[in-house]
């Protein structure tokens, strides 16, 4: 399978991750945004921080967290991936404390909303310990969207 590499998103990352995206993950950014390939672009650009992971020059995901308030402390964590991530994700699983460590020291309080029908995003989620809350509308279409968390909530 092959080594995991995380590093910098670079412009062509986006497009990439927007032509192989995870069905689940597409349909999730096409409820909560509309314009898919917007959203990817909005998120890499906005965001403190934004990784690629890949194996073997293979896209697998673009990750990051993007601010909220940096004056509260809070930020968004987001993770997009390809359907090649699932074939790498144990290795995934076990780079991704330390780039939560990174987040929460920029943003003491980590929050973002997950679509209620993306199964492994909500297990993936869970595993890394965010709290999960209950389903509320959100998004341009009104879909059950779960919000989740982490850090201090007060700061």
């Amino acid at each position: 399978m092959g080594d995991v590499v995380i590093r910098e998103v670079r412009d062509w990352d986006i497009t990439l991750l927007f032509l192989n995206m995870r069905e689940a993950d597409f349909e999730e950014v096409r409820a909560a945004r509309g314009d898919v390939y917007g959203a990817l672009v909005s998120a890499a650009k906005t965001s403190v921080q934004a990784w690629a992971a890949e194996s073997h020059g293979q896209l697998l995901c673009l990750f990051g967290v993007a601010p909220i308030s940096f004056i509260a402390g809070q930020g968004s964590p987001w993770l997009l991936g390809t359907n090649a991530m699932l074939r790498h994700r144990g290795r995934l699983i076990r780079q991704t404390p330390r780039y939560l460590a990174r987040m929460l020291e920029l943003f003491p309080h980590l929050s973002n909303f997950v679509d209620a029908r993306n199964v492994k995003s909500i297990r993936f989620l869970k595993a890394m310990g965010f709290e999960m809350h209950a389903p509320i509308p959100y998004g341009k279409a009104g879909e059950p969207f779960i919000p989740f968390s982490m850090g201090v909530t007060h700061v």
